[in-house]
């Protein structure tokens, strides 16, 4: 029989991931007054919808005219703030919460400091990371692998974690310090027995680059002896399953849990399953 090796997506693949929750909205408008910043409510407001518009097109969800108007316009202004980290990696960070809660409050004639964007990431950071949940089929799973001495590795996006130079008025990029801050957010992962060496996180090249995947791929060559069949499990088509295939992944599954999730898989290599159960050979 032949060797098996899995890399698994962590969000909303493994862990619940969600948009914007009023948890969420509720500790950053807290810390908002705590530094006495005026328009609080519209700045949560707009930042939770550029976010929701922002997460529902990486779903693949329906978005309407205006919508994805609001979306182009939020991602033109995020590329104009990372001008110099997409001249150096080739990439937008598009999911650093520091711009977005740049942006948002900018609309109000707010100006955020460098503090003030690294205390309320942090803060939505934190609220983030106590609210997460694996999915009911997630712990079986992994139990699976481990009584049946498979190996397997993780793989995430980056959290994107920025630093506004104030001086220039443009983001800055530590991939270094962007990735211990995700991996350290992963004390859910550790409590079930994963090692930080399992885990492989989007810094400096995020998904969709393949970068990551190869990363994992490598790591699995120098780990497991002989040859092995790979298989790659995610959420994201766009973001998981085809980058890793270019990686050189063998297998490719596309875990679909949304069924308001429409896009249709025309490659004929991904298969669809409904359930981390079903991945059970």
């Amino acid at each position: 029989m032949s060797k098996i090796v899995y890399f698994l997506d962590i969000d909303d693949t493994l862990i619940k991931t969600t948009s914007i929750t009023q948890d969420h909205k509720n500790a950053l408008k807290n810390a908002l007054d705590k530094l006495r910043i005026e328009k609080a409510e519209e700045i949560v407001s707009d930042f939770s919808a550029n976010y929701s518009r922002l997460y529902a097109s990486h779903q693949g969800k329906f978005l309407s005219v205006e919508e994805k108007k609001s979306l182009d316009e939020f991602v033109k202004r995020l590329k104009e703030l990372e001008k110099f980290i997409i001249e150096k990696y080739g990439e937008i960070k598009i999911w650093s919460r520091e711009a977005a809660l740049y942006i948002s409050a900018e609309k109000y004639g707010i100006k955020l400091s460098n503090s003030d964007l690294s205390n309320l990431s942090n803060t939505l950071w934190n609220k983030i990371t106590q609210n997460a949940s694996f999915y009911p089929d997630t712990l079986p799973f992994l139990d699976y692998l481990k009584t049946n001495k498979i190996p397997f590795y993780l793989i995430s996006a980056s959290d994107c974690r920025l630093s506004m130079d104030e001086k220039t008025g443009y983001f800055e990029y530590d991939p270094l310090y962007s990735r211990d801050l995700k991996l350290k957010r992963f004390k859910i992962l550790y409590e079930v027995g994963i090692c930080e060496k399992q885990v492989f996180v989007g810094d400096p090249y995020d998904k969709p680059n393949p970068w990551v995947f190869i990363e994992a791929l490598n790591q699995a060559k120098k780990d497991v002896k002989g040859k092995f069949t790979s298989i790659m499990i995610g959420d994201s088509v766009k973001n998981d399953l085809l980058p890793a295939k270019v990686a050189g992944m063998g297998k490719i599954i596309w875990l679909n849990r949304n069924k308001d999730i429409v896009n249709k898989i025309s490659e004929e290599y991904i298969d669809t399953i409904t359930s981390l159960q079903c991945a059970v050979r």
